[in-house]
Protein backbone atom coordinates (compact mmCIF):
# COMPACT_ATOMS: atom_id res chain seq x y z
CA UNK A 1 0.00 0.00 0.00
CA UNK A 2 1.22 3.46 -1.23
CA UNK A 3 0.66 6.77 1.09
CA UNK A 4 0.33 10.36 -1.09
CA UNK A 5 2.62 11.77 1.44
CA UNK A 6 6.13 10.80 2.70
CA UNK A 7 6.04 12.39 6.43
CA UNK A 8 4.17 14.77 8.71
CA UNK A 9 5.19 17.77 6.64
CA UNK A 10 4.43 16.58 3.39
CA UNK A 11 0.89 16.47 5.58
CA UNK A 12 1.08 19.41 7.58
CA UNK A 13 1.94 21.20 3.93
CA UNK A 14 -0.93 19.49 2.21
CA UNK A 15 -3.46 21.23 4.44
CA UNK A 16 -1.68 24.56 4.70
CA UNK A 17 -2.20 24.63 0.83
CA UNK A 18 -5.97 23.78 0.39
CA UNK A 19 -8.16 26.75 -0.09
CA UNK A 20 -9.16 29.14 2.97
CA UNK A 21 -12.79 29.44 3.83
CA UNK A 22 -14.84 32.69 3.38
CA UNK A 23 -15.82 33.06 6.82
CA UNK A 24 -14.70 32.24 10.30
CA UNK A 25 -12.03 32.98 12.42
CA UNK A 26 -7.99 31.25 11.65
CA UNK A 27 -4.81 31.65 13.61
CA UNK A 28 -1.68 32.49 11.68
CA UNK A 29 0.07 29.18 10.77
CA UNK A 30 -3.55 28.68 8.62
CA UNK A 31 -3.15 31.81 6.90
CA UNK A 32 0.73 32.31 6.12
CA UNK A 33 0.75 30.64 3.25
CA UNK A 34 -1.60 32.60 1.28
CA UNK A 35 -0.16 35.69 2.62
CA UNK A 36 2.53 37.68 0.76
CA UNK A 37 4.70 38.80 3.48
CA UNK A 38 6.51 37.69 6.73
CA UNK A 39 5.00 37.23 9.66
CA UNK A 40 6.91 40.23 11.27
CA UNK A 41 5.87 42.27 8.12
CA UNK A 42 2.11 41.42 8.81
CA UNK A 43 2.44 42.19 12.39
CA UNK A 44 3.86 45.72 11.55
CA UNK A 45 1.24 46.42 9.30
CA UNK A 46 -1.80 45.40 11.38
CA UNK A 47 -0.41 47.71 14.33
CA UNK A 48 -0.16 51.13 11.56
CA UNK A 49 -3.80 49.36 10.20
CA UNK A 50 -2.89 48.38 7.06
CA UNK A 51 -3.68 44.46 7.63
CA UNK A 52 -6.54 42.40 9.46
CA UNK A 53 -6.76 42.66 13.04
CA UNK A 54 -6.33 40.40 15.53
CA UNK A 55 -8.55 39.15 17.74
CA UNK A 56 -6.74 37.80 21.20
CA UNK A 57 -9.17 34.65 22.40
CA UNK A 58 -6.99 34.63 25.45
CA UNK A 59 -3.65 34.80 26.59
CA UNK A 60 -1.74 32.83 23.78
CA UNK A 61 -4.80 32.55 21.10
CA UNK A 62 -4.80 34.49 18.84
CA UNK A 63 -7.17 34.31 15.31
CA UNK A 64 -7.99 36.49 12.16
CA UNK A 65 -11.20 37.21 10.65
CA UNK A 66 -11.60 35.22 7.54
CA UNK A 67 -13.45 38.15 5.81
CA UNK A 68 -10.99 40.57 6.05
CA UNK A 69 -8.16 38.50 5.27
CA UNK A 70 -9.30 37.83 1.68
CA UNK A 71 -10.37 41.55 1.42
CA UNK A 72 -6.19 41.62 2.64
CA UNK A 73 -5.41 38.79 -0.08
CA UNK A 74 -6.94 40.71 -2.55
CA UNK A 75 -5.46 43.85 -2.38
CA UNK A 76 -2.90 44.07 -0.19
CA UNK A 77 -1.46 47.37 -0.45
CA UNK A 78 -4.54 49.54 -0.67
CA UNK A 79 -6.33 47.33 2.19
CA UNK A 80 -7.15 49.30 5.55
CA UNK A 81 -9.02 48.44 8.75
CA UNK A 82 -12.61 49.30 8.54
CA UNK A 83 -13.36 52.32 10.73
CA UNK A 84 -15.01 50.67 12.94
CA UNK A 85 -12.65 47.71 13.96
CA UNK A 86 -9.98 50.12 14.89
Amino acid sequence: MTYPYKNAKDVDVAIAAAALPATGMARWNRIAPHIPVSKEKFRQLYKEGRAPQPQRMGLRCTFFDLVEVHRFIANPITYRVPEADK
